[in-house]
């Protein structure tokens, strides 16, 4: 199930900025009590798709009071259970989801990591500067329409510091009795392919389709199902206008994710 969402009297911490182009590419970043937390990449299609930490992101805007316990975790959608949540999110228009996820934790430069194993294959002359110096959570990749590929990332707002080493073993616990957990997050979906390759190259695909998952609850959840290689549930709030996509694209990743 999902439904689309008109945010407009928000009372997040959370936003996003874009800054106009000094040159030909504008910058975007998400922000965490006005200060940028995350640099989300470059507005150009042909560009990689990057992640990046600021010192913004070290801010502990909490937006806990926003959020219900959920109990044993969502198996399905409802609009009081987004109407709790709502006041937590940004202004904008959004695709509700509730989707089942298996997250599993990626280092930077470590086998999995998709800066150092996917965009060679795809996108010729990356730098490693591309790529994230942060732990995130990867969950789906796979191909579709021949020559696209979607590529899912879950990223922690809050620092793994920040996590109760207690709190994630209550967690394990739960999903390893067969217990339900979800979490909570902002998403946007960025599109990328490279414009030029040289002749003696083939790219694996045209087209990256990168959803990003920008966690806003559920941190301790998210390490507890990694940890333990069970699934949890995830309501994401799909950001229809700040990804580097079109609305066509967005109305497909319900569809893609197979949700619930």
């Amino acid at each position: 199930m999902y439904f689309p969402l008109t945010v407009l009297e928000s009372r997040s911490a959370i936003d996003f900025e874009c800054v106009p182009p000094v040159g030909w590419c504008f910058e975007r970043y998400l922000t965490l009590g006005g200060q940028r937390a995350y640099d989300i990449g470059l507005g150009c299609w042909s560009c990689v798709f990057s992640l990046s930490r600021l010192a913004g992101a070290d801010r502990e805007d909490s937006q806990s009071q926003f959020f219900p316990s959920f109990g044993d975790g969502l198996r399905e959608l409802t609009q009081e259970s987004v109407s709790a949540i709502e006041p937590a999110l940004p202004n904008g228009e959004y695709i509700v989801m509730l989707a089942s996820e298996s997250p599993r934790l990626v280092i930077a430069g470590d086998e999995g990591d998709y800066f150092t194993t996917e965009v060679p294959r795809t996108f010729p002359f990356h730098t490693r500067a591309s790529g994230s110096s942060i732990e995130y959570y990867r969950t789906r990749s796979f191909a579709f329409d021949e020559d696209r590929a979607l590529f899912e990332f879950v990223i922690p707002l809050a620092p793994a510091a920040r996590l109760h080493a207690e709190v994630v073993l209550k967690y394990e616990a739960l999903l390893e009795q067969g217990g339900n957990a979800t979490a909570v997050a902002i998403s946007i979906l960025d599109k990328r392919g490279p414009s030029d390759w040289p002749d003696d190259f083939q790219p694996e695909f045209k087209e990256h389709w990168c959803l990003t998952h920008y966690l806003i609850d559920g941190h301790h959840k998210m390490r507890a199902a990694a940890n333990t290689g069970r699934g949890l549930t995830m309501v994401s709030f799909l950001a229809a206008d700040k990804g580097i996509s079109k609305p066509a694209d967005i109305q497909r990743i319900p569809e893609l994710l197979d949700v619930l």
